[in-house]
């Protein structure tokens, strides 16, 4: 399905922005609070994010009508 590609790129592009961020504060030696959720400031980061999460909601409610049938 689509929608399953969708949430594996969304995973691959949130673990990515992570993975640049956290690289970029160690390196930067800027280990504070406010550095650190200043990811949460990037668009792309919590369209991500929103879509995962709707995801797993959606894949849940559908685990559990598929097995409340049975």
């Amino acid at each position: 399905m689509i929608i399953n590609g969708i949430a594996l790129v969304a995973a691959i592009l949130i673990g990515y922005i992570i993975a640049i961020n956290v690289y970029f504060i160690i390196m930067a030696n800027e280990v504070f609070m406010t550095t650190i959720h200043g990811i949460f400031l990037n668009p792309l980061f919590l369209l991500c994010g929103s879509y995962l999460g709707l995801f797993i909601l959606y894949r849940l409610v559908l685990l559990t009508l598929i097995e409340w049938s049975n």
